[in-house]
């Protein structure tokens, strides 16, 4: 049986009835390094929620600072196009209000998962 599969497909437990599956999944090497500094400080493993608020704050601080260390926001600087990087991965703002994420391609067989195509470090060749 052949399954496609979405983000946190490579949860689901390796004794599912499938010969082959891929699944589209943010680096799994920065989910993992997170979640171990936030199972040490908390003693829990962090929820999705953790992620996506984690993300948005960084966010929120690296565009609120300017590089001389004053608060400054400019609204503009969310419009960067070649994105924002996160521990869910690479994402930036679409002008239509969506947003756009940069994903790893997984293939996962009954004894092993593998990355087939790794995510691109930004969009900037996408323009």
């Amino acid at each position: 049986m052949f399954v496609m599969g979405g983000s946190s497909f490579h949860n689901y437990p390796s004794n599912m009835p499938t010969l082959l599956s891929y699944y589209a999944d943010v680096p799994i090497a920065a989910r993992y390094e997170f979640a171990n500094r936030f199972k040490s400080r908390y003693n829990t493993e962090p929820s999705d929620a953790a992620y996506v608020v984690y993300d948005a704050v960084a966010l929120i601080m690296a565009l609120s600072i300017d590089l001389n260390g004053r608060v400054s926001f400019d609204p503009a600087a969310l419009n960067n196009q070649a994105g924002f990087e996160g521990m869910n991965g690479v994402f930036r703002f679409r002008k239509d209000g969506t947003i756009e994420r940069l994903l790893s391609l997984f293939r996962r067989s009954t004894d092993k998962v593998s990355i087939l195509d790794s995510e691109k470090p930004s969009f900037q060749d996408d323009e």
